[in-house]
């Protein structure tokens, strides 16, 4: 307003001359009556501008606040050059260089400040990253992520909601020795702490720890917040911006929320970062390029583990595994490991169309050979039921190498129906129509919803390892599985254990009566070519 002011007196000051005027034969400067006005309103100007600046200083990126820090000097230096030389008029020079920073203020906080708290957003985070990397500072980031806050948002009116996440930028910004709090995205806030040391930096954890793991009121209701909080020194482990946001992203998909990590309670999970982040970060994309170049050029290896009846007879099926080879350290990558990278990275897909070629060709092989064809499970994923084309390209596989659709069973992990049921349902719903059977793999490594899964067209129910040696010491498994068994051979399933390695495995999985068997003590998974053996061709 006040340059507005000054702007209009220098309007009206070239009919009035109540600033200045020039003299049209000397050409020499002439004071007017008013002229002192105009140094003073840029004055108070600067002054005005400086307080905004420290007062918002929180919320602008690290460059602009530098840039703020040139503006004082700079003013200082016109008006001492106007008091130098009077016939110079610098003030409204002067004036607009206030209003540029004003202006320029205004248009970073509205497009780097989240409109509910107030606090800085992902972008101004990012930019404040850089920053201190570029200067060298020592700092830790402190990522919380809020797990129940959609959900709370469905059972609250807005406004309630709304009242929460204020609620929660507040008391975060009361916590000492925070440099700056973002809030990055809709349901996570990020903090830059300083570059401290353990001990205070375990102290400044657990307050932060302490702030979610307390109650919090919503409207009428009293609720706890299920909150991740991630714990990243920098530069220590991670040296730049890109490696801050891959840490804090793989670690965020990488938590497990059935062990304690560092610190925990009933519902606030705290994982600190360490160089050994770093190093899965780095394993995991060694495997990605692997895995890359296998899908490329098919370089897979196919192992195929028999299915035996209790008392040692083949029983006529299989699973098929895949085995990713990894030659720079002339080694197998476990499966547990380049999965769930192929589920990721969305290769996952091609993964399994190579397993489903594989074993129709064994058994197209088997029956050019004249001999019975083996029964092959192979695993889907939950991905390749998400693929409008699956039950199209699962018929045409079988078509094309001309096999018994029976010869083909899909083996289904128990934890993915759960969040995709109706999706996995339908498309079980068409392909048992072709006659393609399926199987519950790794029952009991989930929830187990039966009455989920008795409504699915299963043919044979995989128990999981776990339960197999959770019942040799846990009474109450062992009671379960002899309850469950029984009532799952009268609705019609076959049972397989999975995991039988020992005697006392057998001897155990024997008092079931007529099951079936997976495991070392039979047989280990074997390369095709035994297992082609094994068969006879």
């Amino acid at each position: 307003m006040i340059n507005a002011l000054n702007f209009i007196l220098v309007l009206i000051n070239f009919k009035t001359g109540c600033i200045f005027s020039v003299d049209k034969t000397t050409f020499e400067y002439i004071r007017g009556p008013l002229n002192t006005i105009t140094p003073l309103m840029v004055l108070i100007c600067i002054v005005l501008s400086q307080v905004v600046l420290i007062i918002e200083r929180k919320y602008q990126s690290p460059e602009f606040s530098k840039l703020s820090g040139y503006c004082p000097p700079i003013i200082a230096l016109l008006l001492i050059i106007q008091i130098s030389f009077r016939n110079f008029q610098f003030s409204g020079l002067v004036g607009y260089v206030v209003l540029l920073f004003l202006v320029y203020n205004l248009a970073t906080n509205e497009l780097l400040t989240d409109s509910l708290t107030g606090l800085g957003n992902d972008a101004v985070f990012r930019n404040s990253v850089e920053y201190l990397f570029e200067k060298k500072i020592v700092f830790s980031i402190i990522k919380i992520k809020i797990r129940s806050l959609s959900d709370y948002k469905k059972a609250f009116d807005e406004n309630e909601t709304n009242s929460l996440i204020n609620d929660i930028a507040s008391r975060l910004t009361s916590v000492k020795y925070l440099l700056k709090i973002f809030r990055t995205s809709d349901d996570e806030f990020t903090i830059i702490a300083p570059g401290i040391d353990e001990v205070a930096c375990t102290k400044l954890t657990n307050e932060i720890v302490d702030i979610f793991s307390a109650e919090w009121i919503v409207g009428n209701s009293v609720i706890k917040l299920m909150t991740d909080i991630i714990l990243l020194s920098c530069p220590i482990v991670a040296d730049d911006l890109s490696s801050v946001i891959n840490i804090l992203e793989y670690t965020k998909r990488n938590i497990s929320y059935n062990t304690k990590t560092n610190a925990s309670t009933n519902n606030v999970l705290l994982t600190i970062c360490d160089i050994k982040t770093k190093s899965l970060i780095r394993r995991e994309n060694y495997i990605l390029n692997i895995l890359k170049s296998a899908c490329l050029n098919e370089e897979f290896e196919y192992y195929f583990q028999p299915i035996y009846k209790v008392s040692g007879e083949y029983s006529g099926t299989a699973e098929c595994l895949i085995r990713l080879y990894d030659k720079e350290h002339n080694t197998f990558i476990p499966p547990s490991e380049f999965i769930p990278i192929a589920e990721k990275y969305g290769l996952i897909g091609i993964i399994g169309e190579y397993v489903l070629n594989a074993s129709s060709k064994l058994i197209r092989k088997a029956i050019n050979s004249g001999i019975t064809p083996p029964i092959i499970s192979v695993n889907f994923s939950a991905r390749q039921f998400f693929d409008v084309n699956l039950v199209k390209d699962v018929i045409s596989t079988l078509n094309k190498y001309a096999i018994p659709p029976s010869c083909i069973k899909i083996e289904i992990t128990e934890s993915f129906l759960i969040t995709n049921y109706d999706t996995v349902r339908i498309a079980m719903d068409k392909l048992v129509e072709k006659g393609i059977g399926f199987y519950l793999d790794d029952f009991g490594s989930g929830f187990s919803n039966i009455p989920h899964y008795i409504n699915l067209p299963f043919e044979c129910i995989k128990y999981d390892h776990s339960l197999l040696y959770s019942a040799a010491t846990n009474i109450k498994t062992d009671n379960l599985l002899k309850a469950v068994t029984p009532s799952f051979n009268k609705l019609g399933y076959r049972i397989i254990f999975e995991g039988v390695e020992k005697e006392d495995n057998l001897s155990y999985v024997a008092s079931f009566g007529d099951v079936y068997v997976q495991g070392y003590y039979y047989s280990c998974a074997m390369p095709q070519e035994k297992f082609e053996a094994m068969l006879g061709l």
